[in-house]
Parts: C-alpha cells; structure tokens; sequence
C-alpha cells in the first residue's frame, strides 16, 4: 500500500506553530467571517469603562496602561517584514489563517466585510513603552479564501503583500531550529493589474467584456515650447502576455496621450520619473471617469532610470535570461528592443524592475510578444472620436452597452472578444488586406459547411486559453487548470485533425486558420500522456506523473514512506506478542493515526513508556514510542515528497512553456475565427449589406442606419443616404432644429464607414466606400476645469489639433464651431474653420451649425459643398403655438430657424417662461428684419 492514498488530504503547511504561533491561533480560533463590527476603540474610546481587550481594562473611567512586555518573535518577525513593505496590506500566514495586523486591519475589515479584533494599529505603538493594548489590532481569513480576498482588495486600489510559512511543522521539528519562530517571507505581491492567479476568467461563457487588464507606463520629457512633450509607453497586459510600446509627441492638450489611455483602457498606471501638469490632468481625468466604490484604477510612481543605465540594465538583463534551449529567442528579443526609441527602452528597463517584485518580469522575454500602437496599417481615431462615436463607451452612463463594439460583438470566446475589441478600435486602411476579411466574412456567411457549426459548438466551450497560456509561462498554473487548457487543445486538434493538408475555402485567411488547428497535436497528445487526468482535475499531486521512473525523487520519497508503513505494520506484530493479545489491530481516532485500542480491564501489560493518546469508560488508546517515532518520519517524508512533486511540476511546466508561440499561434487562429463568426453574426442581421470599397475617399450610402441606436430603438429607424466625395460634394453643412437628428445622421455616417474597413457588413440599403485613413471629430460641449481651459478654449484646440493632422482621406465631423463665444466672432470663426477644410485640406466633412449665414459656401462652391438640412413639420396646437414634428430625414435645403421653443416645451419648462420667450423671440426677430429692411 502506497504512503498517500488517492484522495487523502494531506496537509503540506503547518499542522502546528511555535509557542507564539499557537497563542495567537488559540486566541483567534473561534473567529469567523461575519458583518464588520465597528472599532470599538474608536466607538468607546479612552473614557470608557467597557473592556475592549485582553490587554485593556477600565477603572474608575480611566484607561489602565497594560504592563510593557517584551515583543515575541512571531511579532517581531512581521514587524521587520512589515517595514519593508509599507505601501502593502500585509496578509499574514499562522497555522491555517491569514491575519492583517494594525491599519491593513481595518482596512481589510472595512473592505472584506470582516470581524475587526482591536489592538496595536501602528509600530509604532507596538514598540513604545506605553501601550493600551498587549498585541496588534487583527482581522482574519481561511487560508482557503485568500486569493478570493486578495482580489476584492486589488479591485479597489490596493497592493496586497502575502507572507507565507516556509517550514512545516514535521521538517522543523526534525531540524535544528525546532524552538525557533517558524520561517517566514513576503512569497506573493499582488495589485489589480498584476494578479493572474484568477482562473475564473477562463471560463467559456462570454458576455460583458472583462476589463483589459493592461499596466500603462510612461515617461515623458519636454520638447519645445508651449509645454509640448516626448513621451515613451509601455502597455503590458500580465494575462495575456501583451506588450504594447510607441514614443510619440504630444501638444499642449495631449490629446495622443488621451487617444492611447482610451484605446488600451489600463487598469493599473505607472508613472516613470516626473510627469508634466499637463500629463497629469489628462490621467486624473481619464482616471475619474472610470473609478467606481469597487473598481478604481490604481497609480504608482517609480524612479525614472538614464539612456545609459536603461539600455545596459537591458543587456544585462537578456543575457542573465539565456539558456541552453533559449538563446536563440532571447537574443532575437534583446536585439528588438535594441532598436526601440530611446524613452521606450527606459520605460521597459523601469518594467522589468517594477514587475520583478511581482515576479512577472517573464513577460518580456516571450517572442513576438511586442506591438508597436502605431501601425499606419490601421485608421486612426483618437480620443475624441473613441467617446463622440461611442466607440467602446457610451456617453450615458459609460458603460459597454450601446457602444459600438458592445453593436459588433457575438465572439463566444475571451480571446477572440479581445481580439474584436482590437479590431474594432483599429480598422483596416490597406485594401487588400480588407478585402482580404470582407471576403471570409462572406464566404463563412454563405456557407453550409457543418465545419462551422463544430467550431462554432467547440468555441463556446472553450476557457481562456491565452490566460491559461501566460499562467503556463509564469508557473502559476495548477494541475487542474494544466489539464484544462491541454485538454481544450486536444479537443480542437480533434476536431480538425486533417485541417493541415485540406484548403477547402476561397479564404485564404480561413485556410490559414483552420491549418494552424492541428499543428500541434503530437506535442499536446505526448503532454497529456505523461499525467494521470483524473489526478490532474482532482489537484492531486501525489499520483499526477504516470511514469514515476522519470521522476526519482518522487518515486525515493514514496519507497521511504512505503518502508516506513512496513516497520509500523511489522511492530504492530511485535506488540500482539508483548501484550498476549492477538486481536490488537491500529485504529484512528480523532485525526490520530496507529492507535492501540485495549479495554480497560487489560492495561496491566501496558509498558509504562506507552502513551495514552485518548480514552473512553471502556477503552484506552496508546501510542508507543516506536510508533511515534515512525510516524515522525512518515511525516517528514511525507512533505519532503510533496516539495518534491511540486518541483518536478514546475519542470514539467517549463517543458510545456517552451511551446508557448506555437501555442498562441493556435489560439490567435480560433480568436480570429471567432472574431469573423461575430463580424458574420452582425452580417446576417436584416438589412445589412456588403459594402464596395473603391480607391477615391467617398461615402456613397443608400437607405443607411445607425447601427447601435437601431438595436436600442423600440420602433423602426428612419434610414438617410449620403452622398460625399473627393470629386464631387465633400462638404455637407447641415442646420435643422434642434434634436432633430443632426448629430445622429453624421455619426451615423461615421459608424458606417469605420464598420465597413473593420470588415463588416453595414447597415444599409447599399453602400460604396473609399478607404479613410482617420475620423476626426469636433462634438459636443463641454470645459476642462482642470486645464483651466472654458469650453470656446477647448473647441478651439479640437479644431486645432484637427486642422494639423487631417488629410484629404479623413473624414471631419464638425457640429456647432463658434458657440461658445458671442455671435459675431462665432460666425467669423465657423467660416473661417469651415473654408479651410472645403479649400485647403478638402477632407469629407460634415459640418453642423445653427449659423444660417454659413449656407454661402454652397453658392460659391457648388460643385464642392451642399446645404441638407433635417426635415420636420410645423403644425399649430389648440393654444396657438408652433408644434413640431420630427421627420429624421436629411433633405437639401436650409432651415432657417432651431426651434429652441419647441425644446422648452418638451423639457417642461414653465409655461409662463416659455410664453414669455416666445414674445421676447417674436420681438427680437421683427427688430432684426427692421434692420435688414432699413440696409436695403
């Protein structure tokens, strides 16, 4: 019989702690997760008369100052740690709990929704000669829990430090420290941006995409004048493996800046070295805007390292990585990052520092892991267009739904929803490359193939895989999740195992796909075979490796424990004979384990050296010397055979890990199948149609929809046409009442375009689109207290920013340039922006203005720009006011008036206010043709 049975709990830490360690558990034993009690030090304090702890009692109204006692080890053990770690909560392991001490306390007691024990909250206290209390302030979790509340803590902001035991109870008492503290040390530190080691994530179910998960670092020095910077990024997503870098210059709004926090949507931000003012209020802003009571993006300031420094620290780095099976692929990353912008490589010298505390430094040596953000394969939206087009947000209540990625996404897997999401924010402007995904879109989209519907069933029952993958990497994965992921693998290697030499499709996108499937199916078989499966979904480390022979320590620990077991069964043998009694046989009790069970009337044989262990008014159970010698040693051999199970996992996981690309090719190939089954999926939908792509910038759309706002609407959308183009119109100048539709038909018009070069269908009746390198848009109200900027600064800085970076390919969404100053010179601006977009850049533009006076431009170019404005209906109400009736259509012409009235009316406003307006607008119109008449 085998020394661990399967099955068996064995516990690997400590069954038992020191002297302080006991104390500390015993006091504590009874404690357990509830509502969090108030302090009580704060709610009774120093006047009191009601005891608050051991350490703490009342006489006569007056605190009684406990007598000063010397710090015990354990105490002094997680004070030194404590101090080396200020800027984390401290977790703190004792026996079979985790205890936070002093402020993390209460904290964690506040956060968690746990007991609060008062006591010390500071060193300081804990070490003056003056002390209320006789021990720390506590709170207290399972042991079992702490990953669970280690997350709830990171979610909110925090730095979570764990302090594990590193000796067991049976090895520390067979070495020669056995009266001393138990070893301990900071194994663990976590920040939300950093802890992997949630699973969860993998499963297959996929609704509301999960946060990005991205650390954003960056550096910046001053260029110029007018506060312009150079700043250097480093976006690294610790679950993924992604690497994201770019230097890129910056103006005085840094909009670039807020362009790239937008589109990566950090969780956590590293500030490298001193920031601008001006970068900072960016951050504070894009960090308000995300931060709730249960989600807050945590910052962290770190020292900003020289050129020099960076790049030998770099070298350095490489090098020290290198090993015989990996040299190849070190250097071809050490030699890449050899050729990053100077603020680049500082950023990732100060990453590899900063995530060496969290052990994920490893991120940066898997190949192929870096992606420059600037790829000019992509159109470019920046920050202002990602929120005026709500492109990943809302601007309700910022959140996903109503976005249009939120319209896109029907991807079944976590992978694949972040590759969409990728897409999505990064449209294609190569043709061929587009029409290249516009292909296997319609080619999935007609197909019969049951091809599909297997990998559509297999997609949905897929975990994580390039979370699974990363933890692989790391070494963090357990047995469970190791068999999960090879497992997933295995099933789609089956499921197309014949995919590498068959190239059914037109696609060549899809066939490229669908042969990366089986590729590695000899490696994932030959993994899979070398561990027990069952053992592997049980955690059970014991029995996880089928052939142990390659495994010698494991298998000399397990020989130990077998010949231990033999001595025990050959000495209960001995004992029949000492005792004349042939039916003694070991039994258990209470966790005891080889007891000797007699009755009563039968002791008189019992050696005097026997201990009794336990008893009952019939019978007594012993353990003889022997006995207890032979379990002492079956013990330590017990968890010097679990040490040795979990080395040689962490071997077999390097061996996995060395097929990490050609893993993660796999797993790019199903996100990219998944991506085009959701772009097929949004295709399907009624109405949508293929758009043509042609070489001219133009937007040419029949009966065209708004793709997000027709799934939220409850009644039908009333479809527009648009026709813009380089050689023909390129300028609308839209007027119409107010919410008449203005902003919705243009950014309409925009969503339509960005949908087609992400490679989608569009919602139309027909669409022909030529290929935009960028949307810009200027839209919306709104100040920048922060910047001590007012809204016409703002507006004027768009435009600004806009006019420089614009191009005959982009498409330019104006609306109401010049409303925040008075009417003259809004005017005068509005014409002037309008006439260098129609006569110097001649990009697409769609200018909306309540500026009648703006119509000219369509009389001095006809050919260029045209007058639309959105149609309505006047219809007089029972009262004699002017009612109005919303048509939703764009139709040639001008309105001349914005019906601000009608607003009013609908907003509720007072109908003596409204009364009173509508005389004051009557008289205000007769005065200015009065003018108008007398000019004449």
């Amino acid at each position: 019989m085998i020394g661990i049975r399967r099955g068996e709990s064995v516990v690997e830490d400590s069954a038992a702690v020191d002297i302080e360690d006991k104390a500390s558990a015993g006091e504590d034993a009874d404690e357990q997760e509830s509502s969090p009690l108030s302090d009580l030090r704060d709610r009774f304090g120093a006047e009191s008369e009601a005891p608050l702890s051991d350490g703490y009692a009342c006489v006569k109204g007056k605190a009684k100052i406990a007598k000063p006692k010397k710090l015990t080890a354990m105490v002094q053990q997680y004070i030194d740690i404590k101090r080396q770690h200020m800027d984390a909560i401290i977790a703190f392991e004792v026996g079979y709990k985790f205890y936070f001490y002093g402020e993390d306390a209460r904290i964690a007691s506040r956060e968690l929704n746990i007991v609060f024990i008062p006591g010390w909250m500071t060193i300081e206290e804990a070490t003056s000669s003056n002390k209320i209390y006789e021990k720390f302030a506590s709170a207290i979790v399972p042991i079992e829990r702490i990953y669970f509340h280690t997350k709830r803590l990171t979610e909110k902001g925090y730095k979570v430090g764990i302090v594990r035991q590193l000796e067991t109870a049976a090895l520390k008492a067979a070495g020669s420290n056995r009266n001393t503290v138990f070893k301990r040390e900071l194994a663990e530190v976590y920040t939300k941006g950093t802890i992997v080691d949630d699973f969860s994530k993998m499963s297959g179910m996929v609704g509301a995409s999960q946060p990005s998960g991205f650390i954003f670092s960056m550096c910046e020095e001053l260029s110029g004048k007018n506060q312009n910077a150079t700043i250097g990024m480093i976006a690294l997503s610790p679950s993924t493996g992604q690497v994201i870098f770019e230097e890129f210059e910056d103006g005085f709004l840094r909009g670039e800046l807020e362009t790239r926090l937008l589109h990566i949507q950090p969780c956590e931000i590293v500030l490298i070295g001193d920031v601008t003012k001006e970068s900072e209020k960016v951050l504070k802003t894009v960090v308000s805007h995300h931060n709730t009571s249960s989600d807050i993006i945590r910052t962290e300031r770190i020292k900003k390292p020289t050129v020099e420094n960076a790049r030998d620290h770099l070298t350095q780095y490489y090098r020290n990585t290198q090993t015989d099976d990996a040299d190849k692929k070190i250097r071809e990353v050490l030699e890449y990052t050899q050729s990053f912008s100077s603020s680049v490589i500082v950023c990732l010298s100060a990453m590899i520092e900063f995530l060496k505390e969290y052990r994920l430094e490893g991120i940066f040596e898997l190949p192929h892991c870096f992606e420059d953000f600037k790829s000019r394969s992509h159109m470019i939206l920046n920050g202002n267009t990602l929120s005026s087009l709500e492109i990943y947000r809302n601007q309700t209540d910022f959140t996903e739904k109503g976005s249009l990625f939120w319209a896109l996404d029907q991807t079944r897997t976590r992978f694949g929803q972040r590759l969409l999401r990728k897409w999505v924010g990064n449209p294609l402007i190569d043709r061929e490359e587009l029409e290249l995904r516009v292909a296997a879109v319609e080619e999935i989209k007609e197909s019969r193939s049951e091809r599909w519907s297997t990998l559509v069933s297999l997609l949905a029952k897929l975990p994580d895989l390039e979370n699974g993958l990363i933890r692989i990497h790391y070494g963090r994965c357990t047995r469970s999740e190791l068999y999960t992921v090879l497992r997933a693998f295995d099933q789609v290697c089956s499921a197309f195992p014949t995919a590498v030499t068959e190239r059914p499709w037109r696609s060549e996108i899809i066939n490229e796909c669908f042969a990366l499937l089986p590729k590695m199916s000899f490696e994932i078989s030959k993994f899979l075979s070398e561990f027990d499966h069952n053992a592997a979904q049980n955690n059970d480390k014991y029995h996880f490796f089928i052939d142990e022979d390659e495994y010698r320590d494991i298998q000399d620990e397990k020989l130990g424990i077998i010949a231990v077991e033999n001595e025990l069964e050959t000495f209960i043998v001995e004992a029949r004979k000492l005792l004349k009694k042939s039916y003694i046989k070991y039994s258990s009790w209470s966790g005891n384990d080889y007891l000797i069970e007699l009755r009563n009337q039968e002791l008189r044989t019992v050696p005097k050296n026997w201990v009794k262990v336990s008893g009952t008014k019939n019978v007594s159970r012993f353990h003889a010397p022997e006995v207890v010698g032979l379990l002492r040693e079956r013990d330590q051999r017990r968890e010097a055979l679990a040490i040795a199970c979990d080395q040689s996992y962490k071997r077999f996981l390097v061996n996995v890990s060395e097929r990490y690309q050609d893993l993660r090719n796999t797993v790019q190939a199903l996100a990219k199948l998944d991506c085009l089954l959701s772009l097929v999926a949004v295709s399907k939908m009624p109405a949508y149609v293929k758009p043509t792509f042609v070489d001219e910038p133009c937007i040419k759309v029949e009966g065209g929809r708004h793709p997000m706002v027709e799934q939220l609407l409850l009644t039908s959308f009333v479809p527009n046409d648009i026709d813009i183009s380089s050689s023909g119109t390129h300028a609308m100048i839209i007027t119409g009442p107010n919410m008449g539709g203005k902003s919705s038909f243009v950014r309409q018009t925009a969503l339509i375009a960005i949908m087609g070069q992400i490679g989608c269908y569009v919602p139309a009746q027909s669409a022909t689109l030529g290929l935009l390198d960028a949307v810009y848009t200027r839209m919306g109200a709104y100040d920048n207290m922060m910047a001590g900027e007012s809204t016409f600064m703002v507006e004027l800085h768009e435009c600004s920013d806009i006019m420089r970076s614009a191009t005959r390919r982009s498409l330019v969404l104006l609306d109401e340039v010049g409303r925040g100053t008075g009417p003259i010179d809004g005017v005068a601006i509005a014409h002037s922006v309008l006439s260098h977009f129609i006569t110097d850049v001649k990009a697409l533009t769609l200018f909306i203005t309540h500026y009648p006076m703006l119509c000219s431009f369509a009389d001095q170019y006809p050919k260029h720009v045209a007058n639309y404005y959105m149609g309505y209906m006047e219809r007089q109400t029972e009262d004699g006011e002017t009612d109005i009736a919303f048509l939703y259509l764009a139709v040639p012409g001008i309105a001349h008036r914005s019906y601000g009235l009608n607003v009013a009316r609908l907003a509720d406003l007072p109908k003596s206010i409204i009364t009173c307006a509508a005389e004051k607008s009557a008289e205000l119109e007769e005065s200015l043709s009065s003018t108008q008449r007398l000019n004449w």
